[in-house]
């Protein structure tokens, strides 16, 4: 569970964590320690989770790095509650990498 890319508008490099489910959001909500826990171990402050839920149409997001979800927010237009997100599309990670990429 590993992609990690340069940002331009980030500064640093991003871990962005995807796994796809039928209903993404009760992994989400049942495995925050253990995705928290990996995504941390690549050593990056910058992190995050996708991850689509087929079902619904939409991605689950989870961050707990404010500029995260901010960039999250203004890019891809992601709702953040807390440190969840949610978008109001399916979106795949090379569009999003697209998205925050783009000054």
């Amino acid at each position: 569970m590993e992609d990690t890319k340069g940002t331009g508008e980030a500064g640093k490099e991003i871990v962005i964590g995807q796994l796809e489910f039928w209903n993404s959001k009760k992994f989400i909500e049942g495995h925050f320690k253990e995705i928290q826990e990996t995504l941390e171990s690549y050593g990056k402050e910058k992190w995050f989770m996708t991850s689509p839920s087929i079902s619904e149409g939409k991605n689950y997001l989870f961050t707990k790095n404010l500029e995260i979800k901010s960039l999250l927010e203004k890019k891809i237009g992601a709702k953040f509650n807390g440190d969840i997100g949610i978008t109001d599309r399916l979106w795949l990670r090379k569009e999003i990498l697209q998205k925050i990429q783009k000054s």
